[in-house]
């Protein structure tokens, strides 16, 4: 699930059964393992990303 107000770079890698909440931001070359939660403010980067910011 996709949620709204979200930012997805070209080069990032989500893989099945992920949630991204509202406003969501995952950057360059970003590996998503897990569920990024709505209204978290910060963004996801590098592999096995990481909240940042």
């Amino acid at each position: 699930m996709i949620g709204n107000n979200v930012w997805i770079d070209e080069s990032a890698r989500i893989t099945s059964g992920i949630a991204i909440g509202d406003g969501g931001i995952i950057g360059t070359n970003a590996v998503m393992p897990h569920d990024v939660p709505s209204g978290r403010g910060g963004r996801d980067v590098g592999v096995c990303a990481r909240e940042e910011g």
